[in-house]
């Protein structure tokens, strides 16, 4: 009775499914949308293919596959009958019908896993082909008494499985998934059989298979939208990394077997590296054309364009650009705060170029801006107040401070006319504040110090006049090159009346001028005096802090001691004792 149950219920369910082959097919609701090679990419990583342990993903796979055959999407679907079964066996295997495989997101799953297993378990018996001797592949197959011959057969029925899985799986996408779907089930069926013909040395065909998946993977490299820069980086790497190697590999082949280039053609276009799309670019910074994507971004920079002509005009107008400023080193700065928690490659290492270019842009601006305001401060003091020295000095100490940050901006390794240019100008900078400082010690009646800073002033105007001229379009080089000539004069006439000040104060002996001391110069180096003892004759001892180790060690070297010096100081504390009632306490 149970037999002949089960007989009636598989005859039903093979009517059932010729009755929906003859039915017209329905059209989908919704195309399915997969992430194919992510998740393959992912499962691989993660189950051991990482150290190539195939055998640990071939287990994985198994296991998969049963949870997802046990889904009750799919498991509604499954038909136990062996007309549904190909081979010499006839196994009785749970099998979902074609139309039925339509229905249900898991039920492509099935086939793909399925094409895994299948291909990770002919890469575990071609691995242990590999890697053992004849006598451990006996023990290992002790069981069913296989050679090694028996098993490279295995291993290539079941590479041949895998590519029946895959193609299977390219057709189903075909007709439930999307076009971005369709193009990875492309790739992946492409590289399958390019893997079968690599096996059985049909170089042409795998040279085939492998440049129509390349192709298809840059094709969804391209496609990829910019928030997914890692997918991106997964299909470039895998054309470039994995379907190359390959395809160059099976080209080789193919010429050794007598074959041409010309005979494929395929071959010679895909071979070629892909084009680098060139972008037209919104901003252009230190030579790089920096493409802008994000909205509020551009329409902070579209507001800077309508300010920054009277940006000056103003304190409001300026306080409001530089807030403009502020926002777009925040938006750039949290745009690349996300790129940088993304897996590292070559999409997302141009990417963080890029927002780095803009950083570096935005921050430019804002110093550039920063350093005019003060420049122009500057302007006005000297001619309000030509006597206010120090007040000029404080503002060239900020403009230096920004110089530098400006020389500090990141950049190209290759030193480009920007850095030179920042250098120039943190030179011409610091003339100019060695200037005033020198001016402030004249004020203070400190002549040698202020000709000390004259002295170095000089030497640093020579020095940025030489940088400016060597920089071919630098911004406002000419004015910068005509201050400097007329900061050398400024030095020769403040030098001349440092040196004469200190002459007159030495002339008269004021106490204004330098100190004078008996220390030995070895004593005073760092120390701006008029001594004029440069070595005591004899050398007088100097006290030098020593380790209680270095007395021990001294000790039996020492031969002679001055005996009566050692009892005149001993007599000299021996007075100085405190006597009285407490006196024996003390020592």
């Amino acid at each position: 009775v149970k037999s002949a149950a089960t007989t009636h219920h598989t005859s039903r369910n093979i009517m059932a499914d010729e009755t929906s082959k003859d039915a017209p097919m329905e059209p989908l609701a919704e195309k399915f949308s997969l992430q194919v090679h992510a998740v393959i990419e992912t499962n691989q990583a993660s189950h051991g293919l990482r150290h190539d342990d195939y055998k640990q993903y071939h287990s994985y796979c198994t296991r998969r596959l049963s949870r997802l055959r046990h889904a009750q999407p799919v498991r509604r679907d499954l038909v136990h009958s062996a007309a549904y079964v190909s081979g010499s066996k006839m196994k009785r295997n749970a099998y979902c019908p074609r139309e039925q495989q339509r229905s249900s997101e898991n039920a492509l799953w099935v086939v793909l896993i399925g094409a895994e297993r299948a291909w990770a378990h002919s890469c575990e018996l071609k691995a242990l082909m590999t890697s053992t001797s004849k006598s451990t592949l006996a023990a290992e197959h002790e069981k069913s008494r296989s050679s090694p011959g028996k098993i490279r057969q295995h291993a290539l029925r079941r590479l041949k499985r895998a590519k029946q899985l895959a193609t299977q799986f390219q057709e189903l996408c075909q007709e439930a998934c999307d076009e971005r779907t369709i193009l990875e089930a492309k790739a992946y069926g492409g590289w399958m059989r390019g893997n079968w013909c690599l096996e059985v040395g049909d170089w042409k065909s795998a040279c085939n298979e492998y440049a129509s998946a390349m192709s298809a993977c840059r094709e969804l490299s391209s496609l990829v939208e910019e928030d997914s820069l890692e997918l991106r980086d997964l299909f470039t790497s895998r054309a470039c990394n994995v379907l190359q190697p390959l395809l160059r590999y099976c080209q080789y082949e193919y010429r050794q077997a007598g074959g041409t280039i010309e005979d494929q053609e395929i071959i010679s276009q895909e071979t070629d590296s892909p084009q680098t799309q060139s972008s037209s670019g919104d901003i252009h910074f230190r030579g790089v054309d920096i493409p802008i994507e994000n909205k509020n971004l551009r329409v902070l920079l579209l507001k800077l364009d309508g300010l920054l002509g009277g940006a000056l005009e103003s304190d409001s107008k300026f306080t409001s650009v530089l807030s403009i400023y502020d926002n777009a080193i925040g938006i750039i700065g949290a745009d690349l705060k996300s790129i940088q928690s993304m897996k590292a490659g070559p999409a997302v290492n141009a990417k963080m170029g890029e927002m780095e270019g803009l950083l570096g842009y935005a921050n430019y601006g804002k110093l550039k801006l920063l350093m005019k305001h003060n420049e122009d401060m500057v302007n006005d003091l000297r001619t309000e107040s030509p006597k206010a020295h120090a007040d000029i000095a404080h503002l060239y100490d900020v403009l230096l401070q920004e110089a530098r940050e400006v020389c500090s901006i990141p950049g190209p390794e290759i030193e480009d006319e920007f850095i030179l240019e920042a250098n120039a100008n943190v030179l011409r900078i610091r003339a100019f504040r060695c200037y005033y400082a020198g001016q402030l010690y004249t004020e203070s009646n400190k002549p040698a110090e202020a000709a000390a800073l004259l002295k170095q002033a000089e030497l640093l105007t020579s020095r940025a006049a030489e940088e400016i001229a060597a920089c071919e379009d630098m911004e406002n080089g000419d004015k910068y090159l005509e201050e400097l000539e007329d900061l050398v004069g400024d030095i020769s006439g403040a030098i001349c009346r440092a040196e004469a000040q200190a002459y007159l104060i030495r002339k008269k002996g004021g106490s204004s001028g330098p100190s004078a001391t008996s220390r030995p110069l070895l004593l005073r180096l760092n120390d701006f005096d008029g001594g004029k003892v440069l070595a005591d004759v004899p050398p007088a001892p100097l006290a030098i802090p020593c380790k209680p180790a270095f007395y021990d060690i001294a000790w039996r070297y020492a031969s002679t001691f001055p005996d009566e010096e050692i009892q005149k100081h001993i007599d000299k504390y021996e007075k100085q004792q405190s006597k009285g009632l407490l006196g024996w306490f003390r020592g």
